[in-house]
């Protein structure tokens, strides 16, 4: 049986965590956090959770609980991790693992030295359609991959989520929110990849906060030879809620998430399983594209801020 706590009480919790646990026969929600409890007494009650806590160290201090899930502003990951890896608990974390690289590899570091399960919520790997760009790319039926293209647009995204709008509580915008779901499922098409270059440019229309960028393009070259373009945004004027495009060009040929007819699903059942599966077996997803992921992400701000502005000629 997995004894799990749940630190956060918002969006993601309420509406994935919650349902999908409780449904399982093999998991039993001993205790839920927020920052100051309201949140999660509203939760608690309607799970029937015995224990609320406002403080996260009550709740890892709690020997019964053998899983952390870890659902807090991006800024707060580290601590509560490093806090949750000193008490001995397999934690699953939402992406991004940390708002900087060095902190990441810190804590995939203390885990991996622990024997610890640390595994970063990544549920766009396992959309049945990103599943199925996966499987041709790996399989070889689109040959030499020569260009692959992703781009997720949103309307007016979380207003009320201030901390999202904070470069100091989020790390960044838009490329750290959306951008880590698209660079980490880029990366996992290349298993065997060695290096990158990396292009940026960011720009902030945001209405809620002037200090991060609410629309990146990015591209990554994966070892010299096959560019990866990544777009987001948060503010595009769209139709319907958001816009997913991945598509993916091979010297045989090409494939896009619009292909699959297929089930279709958040993913966030699909990687649960995966989750506790990696328990059961001792082992890690693949972190190397968490750490890769983080450290892209780290040199794509990087750059964005070095851009260098020039003037056309005069009229």
């Amino acid at each position: 049986m997995y004894y799990i706590g749940i630190i956060g009480a918002g969006d993601i919790v309420r509406k994935i965590y919650l349902p999908i646990l409780s449904m399982r026969n093999d998991c039993k929600i001993l205790a839920i956090c927020s920052k100051e409890g309201e949140s999660a007494r509203v939760l608690a009650e309607h799970y029937q959770i015995d224990n609320v806590y406002s403080n996260y160290k009550n709740l890892l201090n709690d020997g019964d609980i053998n899983i952390a899930i870890i659902c807090t502003p991006n800024n707060t990951h580290y601590e509560i991790a490093d806090y949750a890896i000193g008490k001995s608990k397999t934690i699953l974390i939402e992406k991004p693992l940390c708002i900087n690289n060095d902190d990441g590899i810190s804590l995939i570091n203390k885990a991996k030295k622990n024997n610890q399960t640390l595994y970063v919520a990544s549920n766009n790997q396992f959309r049945e359609e990103n599943q199925a760009i996966k499987n041709k790319v790996l399989s070889g039926d689109l040959g030499n991959i020569e260009l692959v293209d992703l781009e997720w647009y949103r309307t007016k995204r979380h207003a009320s989520k201030t901390w999202l709008y904070n470069k100091q509580t989020s790390g960044g915008g838009v490329l750290i929110d959306l951008g880590t779901h698209l660079i980490n499922f880029a990366l996992s098409l290349f298993p065997r990849r060695t290096s990158y270059r990396l292009a940026c440019f960011n720009i902030n229309n945001n209405e809620f906060s002037t200090s991060v960028d609410d629309l990146s393009l990015c591209i990554i070259i994966i070892d010299n030879k096959i560019p990866i373009i990544i777009k987001t945004s948060w503010s595009i004027n769209l139709h319907q809620s958001s816009l997913v495009n991945f598509r993916v060009f091979g010297s045989k040929g090409n494939v896009n998430n619009h292909d699959y007819a297929g089930e279709r699903t958040d993913g966030y059942s699909a990687m649960l399983n995966d989750f506790f599966y990696c328990i059961e077996k001792e082992s890690n997803m693949d972190l190397s594209i968490i750490s890769d992921t983080m450290l892209i992400i780290d040199g794509l701000y990087q750059l964005n801020d070095e851009t260098r502005e020039i003037h056309s000629f005069p009229r």
